[in-house]
Formats: structure tokens, C-alpha cells, sequence
């Protein structure tokens, strides 16, 4: 990937930082974000069917999954995304926001998007 976005979460000083980086060396983008202006770490599921496939009910089909942290104001600030198909388990998904959770000290709430 010619951009690489890396995001740094800082317990001890309470922030999360986003770095978007050309080539993984050249800062391109930085941001950084207090940790109070969140109030929660979301799990975010969508399945998405393939034009190929006839229905929507078809066995045959991705979940797609974003893991972010939700603003207080409603806003989403994505972490990280994961896709897999036919339902195939999530447990990285999980796993990671849990990490987030317990660094952050946040809930996790998990949203269906249809």
C-alpha cells in the first residue's frame, strides 16, 4: 500500500493518534484525539452479497467488520477493518476490540448495518 494508516493509542496521557504515512516513512497526515471525546469502541458488521449470487439468502456471502471508536457527538473514528467469507468466525475482531477496550476503559457496543 502506498498509504499506511497507524494508530497509536497512549494510556498514560489519555490520546489516540493517527498517522497516515507515504511509503510507511513520509508523514503525510497526523492527528491526535483525547480519549474523553469517546464513549465507546465499536464493532461493526455488514454482510455484503456478491452480484453473482442470486439472493440474499444464499449461504454464500462476507461479513465485513470495522472495529472504531464511536464520538460523543455520533461520529465514528475507524481503527481497523477485517472481511470474511461465508461467516466464517471473527475472533480477531473480537480479540482487537477488546484490546481497545481495556486500554481505553471504554464499553463496546456492536452495531448490525444493513
Amino acid at each position: 500500500m502506498v498509504i499506511q494508516k497507524r494508530t497509536i493509542l497512549d494510556k498514560s496521557r489519555g490520546s489516540l493518534q493517527v498517522v497516515h504515512r507515504f511509503l510507511g516513512w513520509f508523514p503525510l497526515w497526523q492527528r491526535t484525539f483525547r480519549l474523553d471525546h469517546f464513549d465507546a469502541v465499536v464493532i461493526e458488521r455488514r454482510e455484503t452479497y456478491h452480484p453473482s449470487r442470486p439472493h440474499s439468502g444464499s449461504e454464500s456471502y462476507d461479513m465485513v467488520y470495522r472495529v472504531g471508536l464511536r464520538r460523543k457527538k455520533g461520529r465514528f473514528l475507524w481503527v481497523r477493518g477485517d472481511s470474511f467469507t461465508n461467516g466464517q468466525p471473527y475472533l480477531r475482531v473480537e480479540e482487537f476490540a477488546h484490546r481497545l477496550s481495556c486500554d481505553s476503559g471504554l464499553e463496546i457496543i456492536e452495531i448490525d448495518v444493513e
